[in-house]
């Protein structure tokens, strides 16, 4: 009977290392691998510099603005596309 259940033990510790070793092989999900990059739009000076002349433009073209023509096609342009 001793050794049935010596036996009957060294099964299960096999079983156990067995399940351990495949259960290291692959990775586990985590919360930085189940998400995927989201690429947020970038906003360039190219982008801005029309916006800002559309703003010029549609003030009549006042001088001297340039600096808050820019800053609201900025607030603008983020705005519409959810940049930060």
């Amino acid at each position: 009977m001793t050794n049935n259940k010596a036996r009957s033990g060294r099964r299960k510790v096999r079983q156990v290392n067995a399940s351990k070793a495949s259960s290291q092989g692959t990775p586990k999900p985590s919360a930085t691998n189940l998400t995927s990059p989201v690429e947020a739009p970038m906003l360039t000076h190219e982008q801005i510099a029309e916006r800002a002349k559309e703003i010029w433009q549609a003030r009549g073209c006042v001088p001297c603005l340039d600096e808050q023509n820019w800053y609201e096609a900025e607030v603008q342009l983020k705005s519409e596309l959810k940049v930060h």
